[in-house]
């Protein structure tokens, strides 16, 4: 028999860099945006008044390229993005792996150098401050005495600087530091990288690569890097998958389960049901205890 038409209530994926416990849509802090302590799904589903979803903006990206994931990565990989915020998520059989309570990482909150720049976490020297969008403008600025904004304006000003070449393969040695220290940590030696960082590539590629050897001698494979063209619906699309599996997955399959086993004549399963012994056997020693 067919299942149920899945239901057609409206929800809403919302995606932004900052640490958001999922479990509640609980934004704990987004250095980026300024914010604090703020129950943004609350308040959206209440102003809203459909059903809403909050995650990190890696863990929305990493959930639409771990659907289809370049073949060489397979469905272990570390997602890596260089955006306005610099992020990190862990994919292994296909799925994104949270942390405690549902919470996402903070790659870009990780220090690279003690003695470095200040960040707005409070620490210094972290992988945000070296290839961060605005960080790396900034800076650049700082250097060229021109003013950048961009990614794309970073590469068009280290064509025709070699100092700022020089800087950003000096942030990209940064960033591979950082990446090879993850991957040593997880074991997993492929990387998918994406985000408006990479029209500025060609040079952070080198002291990407080099950072990235430094801190991986031990892995059991050499380190593999793709890369995946970014476009401005990347986040969105993620956001809204991760909307759909959830209501599909609440709603949906919740539904269908209970009318099969209500046409069973049975009810759900649940969690803390324990299992039964085979008739005829008895049950294990200690069972009992």
């Amino acid at each position: 028999r067919s299942l149920p038409e899945p239901r057609q209530d409206p929800a809403i994926g919302v995606a932004l860099s900052g640490v958001v416990d999922e479990s509640d849509g609980h934004v704990q802090v987004s250095v980026v945006l300024g914010w604090r302590d703020l129950a943004l799904r609350a308040e959206l589903a209440e102003s809203l008044g459909v059903t809403v979803w909050v995650t990190n903006d890696m863990r929305a990206l990493a959930t639409r390229a771990a659907l289809h994931p370049p073949e060489e990565l397979g469905s272990d990989f570390l997602a890596l993005s260089l955006r306005s915020g610099v992020g990190m998520a862990i994919v292994l059989d296909g799925s994104v792996r949270l942390g405690h309570d549902d919470a996402s990482t903070e790659f870009g909150r990780v220090s690279v150098d003690p003695a470095g720049p200040p960040c707005g976490c409070g620490n210094r020297g972290c992988v945000q401050q070296y290839v961060g969008e605005r960080e790396m403008a900034e800076a650049l600025q700082h250097l060229s005495g021109r003013r950048v904004t961009s990614w794309s304006e970073a590469s068009i000003l280290a064509a025709e600087s070699t100092a700022v070449a020089q800087h950003l393969q000096a942030c990209g040695h940064a960033f591979g530091r950082a990446a090879g220290g993850a991957a040593t940590l997880t074991g997993i030696p492929h990387f998918l990288i994406t985000g408006e960082g990479l029209e500025a590539w060609a040079y952070l590629q080198e002291g990407f690569a080099a950072g990235l050897a430094e801190t991986t001698p031990t892995l059991l494979r050499r380190p593999n890097v793709a890369l995946q063209t970014w476009n401005d619906f990347s986040i969105a699309r993620g956001a809204a998958t991760l909307a759909l599996s959830r209501t599909v997955t609440r709603s949906s399959l919740r539904e269908g389960s209970r009318a099969l086993t209500s046409r069973a004549g049975t009810r759900p399963a649940r969690a803390d049901d324990e299992p039964k012994p085979a008739a005829g056997r008895s049950s294990p020693p200690g069972a009992d205890g």
